[in-house]
């Protein structure tokens, strides 16, 4: 995927989010959110090299409940840095806090990361 870094920069607007969707749509199917599977990989390397789609990938993760993401999902989260996806990803946050299935140890790492 690194080498696909420039191409991934340089697309168009539609074909960016044409690519998220069809990650988000391959991630919701096969509901891979406990491993590091190619298909999450892919939707963090998009989001990372496209800031648009920070907010997107947040509302993604919104809707999967908070026992079906594992830790490596939660913990890479990091790159998240503009100031709409800051706002979302701290909203996440609060939502698997209050989310009554929500492991402690993944309460714990939220407000660690959410400090960030």
């Amino acid at each position: 995927m690194q080498g696909q870094q420039a191409d991934i920069k340089a697309l168009t607007l539609p074909s960016i989010r044409q690519l998220f969707q069809q990650l988000e749509k391959k991630a919701l199917k096969e509901n891979t959110w406990q491993s590091e599977s190619n298909v999450i990989k892919g939707l963090f390397f998009l989001v990372e090299n496209q800031e648009l789609l920070e907010p997107d990938l947040i509302k993604l993760l919104e809707i999967i409940p908070a026992s079906q993401l594992s830790l490596w999902t939660i913990s890479n989260l990091n790159f998240i840095h503009s100031t709409p996806g800051l706002e979302a990803k701290a909203n996440f946050f609060a939502s698997i806090q209050r989310n009554p299935d929500s492991p402690s140890i993944v309460k714990t790492l939220i407000n660690q990361l959410s400090t960030l």
